[in-house]
């Protein structure tokens, strides 16, 4: 196979590029969702310190609003996998189309993604609404992770993606 970076022969067992070190996840993965999402995590304790952390002023104050105000939300990519959920904002989940095979170790060693949740790690998805957006909440033992999407037409289709990912239709 090639190395997902600088195109150079790997052995399938490699676990490293020998040219230039990009880690070889072994197995690619197949596409089953992409899309364009926003992480959220709108709730009274985000907007509180968002807006607080501005007021108390100071570096504190402005890292904590900061914090907060990323958590509100973030811009970015979903991709669903047979074997995992990433989101990031590397453009290289972008480029990803459904039904092809994926490789994130590039993503991953240039640090453009954000979350990467193993299905085996997922207990439910399930739908939800926040303010005028609709969205899907990843409930995991490790918490909830939300994403609104712009168009409501595409709930549907993420969850029926998550379902069979899952298992569950």
């Amino acid at each position: 196979m090639n190395c997902p970076e600088c195109k150079n022969a790997v052995a399938e067992t490699a676990t490293a590029c020998p040219n230039c070190g990009c880690p070889i996840d072994s197995a690619n993965e197949i596409v089953l969702k992409v899309g364009a999402v926003t992480f959220t995590n709108v709730n009274l304790k985000n907007m509180a310190a968002a807006i607080g952390g501005t007021a108390v002023g100071g570096i504190i104050g402005r890292r904590v609003a900061r914090a907060a105000a990323d958590n509100l939300g973030k811009n970015g990519h979903g991709v669903l996998t047979d074997k995992r959920f990433v989101f990031g904002s590397s453009n290289r989940l972008k480029k990803i189309s459904e039904g092809a095979a994926a490789n994130f170790a590039v993503a991953r060693a240039k640090g453009g993604i954000d979350f990467d949740i193993p299905l085996t790690e997922i207990a439910s998805v399930s739908e939800g609404k926040q303010g005028f957006s609709s969205l899907f909440a990843i409930e995991t033992n490790n918490g909830t992770y939300k994403f609104a999407l712009l168009k409501k037409s595409q709930l549907p289709e993420w969850m029926d993606a998550f379902n069979k990912a899952l298992g569950r239709g």
